[in-house]
Order: C-alpha cells, then sequence, then structure tokens
C-alpha cells in the first residue's frame, strides 16, 4: 500500500508549479500597477530565501573586483585607453592606476548582486534566464565568456590605435555586443543590465575625466570619453553578470550537499 507521503508527492508537485505561476502572475500585476519596489523587494527576498548567504556573495564579488578585474584591465589598451594621470604605476609591461579597484569593486559587487536578483524578477522569460544560469554554472563557459570580452576590448584597441573612426568603432563593436549577448547571455534582464553599464559607465567617466581629473582620453568625442567605450561595457557587464549567476549557483549546489550529508549522517 502507498505512503502518505507518497500519495502526497503528486500534489505538492503540482502545488509548486501553482506556487511559480502565481508569482510569475504577482509580478506581472506589480509591475503592470508601477509598483516596482514591491516586486524588487519579492525578488530580494526569494533570493535571499534559496540557500544564497549575500554577505558571502557580496564579498566575493569584492574581492574578485580588486583582483582579477584590476588584472583584467590592462586589455583595454594597457594604460592609453585612457591615460592614467593619478597613481599610476607599471607592472612589467602592464600600466595601471591604483584608483582602478576603487572604480572597479563597487560596478562588481553591484552587478554580482543585480544579475541573480534581476533573474528573480523578470517575468516571463524564465526559460531564457533558467538556460543562462546552467550555462554561467560552469567554469568553461565563464572562461570563454571573458575571453570574448577581453577579445572585444583588444580589438577596440587595435580600431582605435589604427585611426578608426567614432562611426567605426560604433558599428563594429555594437555588432560584436549583440553577438556576445546572444552566446553568453540571451535574457531580457541581461539586456537591460548591460544597457545600464553601457549608459551608467561613460556617464560616470565624464565625472571622473571633468571634475576628478583621474584620468583622461586623447580622442574623446562625448563629453571628454569616447562614446563607444559603452559596447565594451556592455560586454563587461555580462560577464560579471554571469559570475553573480555561477556564485548564486556554487552557493546553492553546496547548501544541497551539506543537507545530504546531514541526512546520510542521520540514518
Amino acid at each position: 500500500m502507498p505512503s502518505d507521503q507518497s500519495k502526497g508527492a503528486p500534489k505538492r508537485g503540482a502545488d509548486i508549479v501553482k506556487t511559480q505561476a502565481d508569482l510569475r502572475k504577482e509580478r506581472r500585476e506589480q509591475l503592470g500597477d508601477g509598483n516596482i519596489w514591491g516586486a524588487v523587494v519579492d525578488a530580494h527576498q526569494r533570493l535571499t530565501a534559496e540557500d544564497v548567504d549575500l554577505k558571502k556573495l557580496l564579498g566575493t564579488a569584492f574581492v574578485i573586483g580588486i583582483t582579477f578585474g584590476t588584472a583584467f584591465q590592462p586589455t583595454h589598451n594597457n594604460g592609453y585607453l585612457p591615460v592614467y594621470d593619478v597613481l599610476q604605476f607599471q607592472v612589467g609591461p602592464f600600466l595601471q592606476s591604483g584608483l582602478v579597484p576603487v572604480v572597479l569593486a563597487p560596478i562588481w559587487v553591484l552587478y554580482v548582486y543585480l544579475q541573480p536578483l534581476m533573474d528573480n524578477l523578470w517575468p516571463g522569460d524564465e526559460a531564457a534566464i533558467a538556460e543562462a544560469n546552467r550555462k554561467a554554472s560552469s567554469l568553461g563557459f565563464l572562461a570563454a565568456d571573458w575571453a570574448f570580452c577581453a577579445a572585444t576590448f583588444i580589438l577596440s584597441d587595435i580600431l582605435y590605435l589604427g585611426g578608426a573612426s567614432s562611426l567605426q568603432l560604433t558599428a563594429v563593436l555594437g555588432a560584436i555586443a549583440a553577438l556576445n549577448w546572444k552566446l553568453f547571455d540571451g535574457t531580457k534582464p541581461g539586456l537591460v543590465l548591460g544597457a545600464l553599464l553601457a549608459v551608467g559607465a561613460p556617464a560616470s567617466e565624464m565625472v571622473i575625466v571633468n571634475v576628478l581629473g583621474w584620468w583622461h582620453y586623447d580622442r574623446p568625442d562625448l563629453l571628454g570619453v569616447p562614446h563607444w567605450a559603452g559596447w565594451c561595457y556592455a560586454a563587461y557587464a555580462w560577464g560579471v553578470g554571469n559570475v553573480g549567476r555561477y556564485l548564486v549557483q556554487k552557493q546553492k549546489l553546496e547548501s544541497t550537499s551539506a543537507e545530504i550529508k546531514s541526512l546520510s549522517s542521520r540514518r
């Protein structure tokens, strides 16, 4: 005779499906009613309820930002795009500024948090988001993503130093950014976050260049910065976002493994 637990299993499965459908409906209603803050709070609560240690997640993002992020920076013209004016130093052939970690760390902390948050928030794109998270759980995928990002940066350097116009750089890098999104993200949340950094980072650089004087560009075309650099920032956003997805999946896997070991030890 089937146990009460086995009898209840199909019902619980149906309840889970119903709950997920209700959550999608609730998110649509909240966003449709303009209750964006309520939807964001709900997405944050779902993220932290999924065995995600937020302090550990953001602390790891900070460390990666000031280490890997700083080490990755020379791929973008190695100190010539932009030209550093404050705290410049050199390690071997690599030019750098001591202010780079100060700028990069907040980007890493913010985007490692925003990507999984937006994945929980966005209604109607569940299949693409699930696939993006599945891919991002692989270190090989992350390596390919950042290799593509580095290639984008290096190509922009080659074109820039070769005298390509801003229009030519915009056309080439824009097409590459579209391919990058297709290969390494493919989600609506990723598209929004890529656009946000593509606009927000150059806007921040306008302050850095014109007010703070930390660095400058020798061929600016928009208030002291090259506007086409936004396409490079979009590629960077998708790379950081996928690291956020990887770290969240890793925490969930570790939590599940710990639960299995705990259950096994009780038998």
